[in-house]
C-alpha cells in the first residue's frame, strides 16, 4: 500500500525518516519476516532571498537609513544567515560620498519572512547642489 507525503512550502527543513518493519504474520508458523526498512523523505523547497523594494531613497539629513527590508519567499525550518555588502561605489570625481560602506550579517529565525536590514550611517556634508549618490547593496 501507499501511504502520503504531505509536500509543504517550508524550506531548509531536516530530513524526514521513517522507518517500516514487520510486526506480525498469520500464520506465523514457518514464516520469517525479514529486516525492516527506512525511507527518507528530503526537502525539495527552495527559499529566495530578497530586498523589500528594488529602490530607496533617504536624504543626507535623515542621518542613516531605515526601514530596509530583506524578505524570503516562503518560511524555513531553520536559521538562514546572510550578509549584506555593498556602498558608494565609484561615483564621478564631483560626487562628495555621504553614505558608509555597508557589510552586515541578517538573521532570519526559523518561521521568519522578513527582517530588516540593520541600519547604515548617512552623512549630512554642507555641499549643496550636489549630484545625487548612488549606494548599492546585495547579498
Amino acid at each position: 500500500p501507499n501511504f502520503g507525503i504531505t509536500d509543504d512550502t517550508t524550506a531548509l527543513e531536516t530530513n524526514e525518516i521513517y522507518q517500516l518493519s514487520f510486526s506480525s504474520s498469520s500464520p506465523s508458523q514457518d514464516v520469517t519476516l525479514g529486516a525492516p526498512t527506512e525511507i527518507t523523505i528530503t526537502d525539495d523547497d527552495v527559499v529566495t532571498v530578497s530586498f523589500g523594494s528594488l529602490t530607496y531613497s533617504f536624504s543626507e539629513g535623515a542621518g542613516q537609513s531605515s526601514g530596509i527590508n530583506i524578505s524570503l519567499s516562503t518560511s524555513i525550518a531553520q536559521a538562514l544567515n546572510v550578509t549584506i555588502t555593498g556602498g558608494p561605489g565609484a561615483q564621478p570625481s564631483t560626487v562628495v560620498i555621504s553614505g558608509s560602506d555597508v557589510d552586515s550579517p541578517v538573521m532570519f529565525q526559523a518561521g521568519d519572512v522578513s527582517v530588516p536590514l540593520p541600519n547604515f550611517g548617512i552623512t549630512d556634508d554642507t555641499t549643496a547642489l550636489e549630484t545625487n549618490e548612488i549606494v548599492s547593496i546585495e547579498f
